[in-house]
C-alpha cells in the first residue's frame, strides 16, 4: 500500500515510507495530491509520489501484457537486458525501457526499484498509465498530475479506490492533498557535521493532515508519524 495510507493506518513499513521523508527538513510541506474521477472510466491524477504505486497495483490486477517505455532512475547499479541507453548521469543509473512485459516481469521489476524511480508509460488492456520522464525536481513547482491513470478494468477500479480513497465512502469526485509538518529531525550526536548522512538517515517526526473535498463534503483528518 502507498506510504500515506500505510501511516494513516497505523501499519507502515519503516524503509518505505522513510524514503518518502529524506528530502524535508523540519518545517510544513504541502505534497501527494490525489485527484479522482470515479466514473465508468476511473481516472486518477497524482503527485510524483505515487507513481511505482500505480505499477504494483496494475501488475497485480490488471489484465497483461503490457506495452511499458520511460525511463527507470536508481541510485544503485542495474543490469536489466531490455534496458537501452544506461548510463550514470548526476548520481543516477538511468536506462530507457520500450517493451512489453507480462504480469509478472512488471512486478519483478516493481520489486526491484520499489525504492527508486520507475518513470514509465503503460498500456494494455482498459489501462492507461503516463509518468513523466523526469524525477520530481525538488527546486521546482509541485506538478499534481505527475501520475495520470485510467481504467474501466473492475478489479482494478475496485483496488485503486481501496489503494487511494481508502477512507472515503461513495463518491463522483474526490481532491486529497496531504501537509507535512516536521517538528523534529532527529540524529546521533556524533553525526553532526555529516550532512549527507543526516539527510538520508535521519528520523523525521511530526504530523501529517489529510484534506479531502469529496463531492460537497470537505474532511480534515491528521496522524502523527516517525520514520
Amino acid at each position: 500500500m502507498n506510504f500515506i495510507k500505510q501511516i494513516f493506518e497505523g501499519k507502515w513499513d519503516d524503509l518505505d515510507v522513510h524514503n518518502q521523508f529524506i528530502r524535508f527538513g523540519k518545517g510544513q510541506y504541502e505534497r501527494a495530491s490525489i485527484n479522482i474521477n470515479n466514473s465508468k472510466t476511473l481516472k486518477i491524477k497524482t503527485g510524483f509520489e505515487f507513481g511505482n504505486d500505480f505499477i504494483r497495483l496494475i501488475a497485480k490486477s490488471g489484465e497483461g501484457p503490457f506495452k511499458v517505455k520511460g525511463m527507470i532512475f536508481s541510485k544503485d547499479s542495474y543490469d536489466i537486458n531490455f534496458v537501452k541507453e544506461y548510463k550514470k548521469s548526476k548520481g543516477f543509473y538511468t536506462g530507457k525501457v520500450d517493451t512489453e512485459l507480462t504480469n509478472d516481469e512488471l512486478l519483478k521489476l516493481y520489486e526491484q526499484f520499489k525504492l527508486e524511480y520507475l518513470l514509465l508509460t503503460i498500456d494494455g488492456k482498459n489501462i492507461t498509465l503516463k509518468i513523466k520522464a523526469k524525477p520530481h525536481n525538488p527546486r521546482g513547482s509541485y506538478a499534481n498530475n505527475f501520475c495520470q491513470f485510467s481504467t474501466t478494468n473492475e478489479k482494478l477500479k475496485k483496488d485503486a479506490l481501496e489503494e487511494f480513497a481508502f477512507d472515503l465512502g461513495d463518491f463522483k469526485k474526490a481532491n486529497l492533498k496531504h501537509i507535512f509538518i516536521i517538528d523534529e529531525v532527529t540524529y546521533p550526536k556524533e553525526k553532526e557535521g555529516d550532512f549527507e548522512w543526516i539527510r538520508v538517515n535521519s528520523k523525521r517526526k511530526g504530523i501529517i493532515k489529510r484534506l479531502i473535498e469529496e463531492d460537497t463534503k470537505e474532511l480534515e483528518k491528521e496522524t502523527e508519524f516517525e520514520s
